[in-house]
């Protein structure tokens, strides 16, 4: 049987057990997963109405570099994020 990703609730309830408490802050909406749950998520939110977030890392140097090259360019290909032009 493989492996299910977590759901999650799960994943925000490992995240507080394993030190990452300071980044469940109240009011938070936690979105942990593969790149495509993620996206999944972001688009679920966009449906409801919202049209832009703040996004809140544990460890910046290692998941924004990873967020930006994983997710972005899902979102960019749902229409759910603007082509960056330079």
């Amino acid at each position: 049987m493989p492996a299910r990703e977590p759901t999650l609730r799960a994943c925000c309830g490992a995240a507080a057990q394993h030190g990452g408490a300071a980044a469940l802050a109240r009011g938070s909406y936690c979105v942990i997963g593969a790149p495509d749950t993620v996206v999944q998520e972001l688009s679920r939110l966009q449906a409801a109405g919202f049209d832009g977030l703040a996004l809140n890392f544990v460890d910046y140097l290692a998941e924004l570099p990873y967020f930006a090259e994983a997710v972005l360019p899902r979102l960019e290909r749902l229409g759910l994020r603007a082509t960056p032009t330079h």
